[in-house]
């Protein structure tokens, strides 16, 4: 997911930063650390409980940390990328545990089954590309930093 996003975000935040690189290592470094922590811990038998949506909810936070670090030359309140970023993989990871749950109890199965499991899961992408493509555009509309300014 991690990736995905990074790439995809990369295409539009190059225009500010003018190196899209760190944003797409950002992403899918923030987003896989958690998890990789998990699978290290279970190889390890350190017995860490698997959780998606904290997981994903704790690889917002990282993502958007060290996508803030990148944006705070560019604008004064880059930190509110991680309050949208956090919310944002919050509720894309909301909407995986929905279409998980559906898929489990079979209550809907067959051609229109996958088109709901689908549906549910690419919503959560555009969930997360509204959240903080609006963050996004609302600093770039009021929060740019004076080229001049330190």
């Amino acid at each position: 997911m991690g990736i995905g996003t990074g790439l995809l975000q990369s295409w539009v935040i190059r225009k500010v930063t003018h190196n899209a690189l760190p944003w797409f290592w950002s992403s899918a470094v923030g987003l896989g650390i958690p998890f990789l922590v998990a699978d290290i811990s279970n190889v390890a038998g350190w017995g860490i409980e698997y959780s998606l949506s904290i997981f994903v909810a704790l690889g917002g936070v990282l993502a958007g940390a060290l996508q803030a670090f990148i944006l705070q030359s560019h604008f004064r309140k880059a930190w509110l990328l991680v309050v949208a970023s956090v919310s944002g993989w919050a509720l894309a990871g909301g909407g995986a545990l929905l279409a998980e749950h559906i898929s489990r109890t079979n209550s809907l199965r067959g051609i229109m089954g996958a088109l709901v499991y689908l549906s549910i899961a690419a919503a959560g992408g555009l969930i997360l590309g509204s959240i903080t493509g609006l963050c996004l555009a609302w600093m770039a509309s009021t929060q740019a930093r004076d080229p001049q300014s330190p």
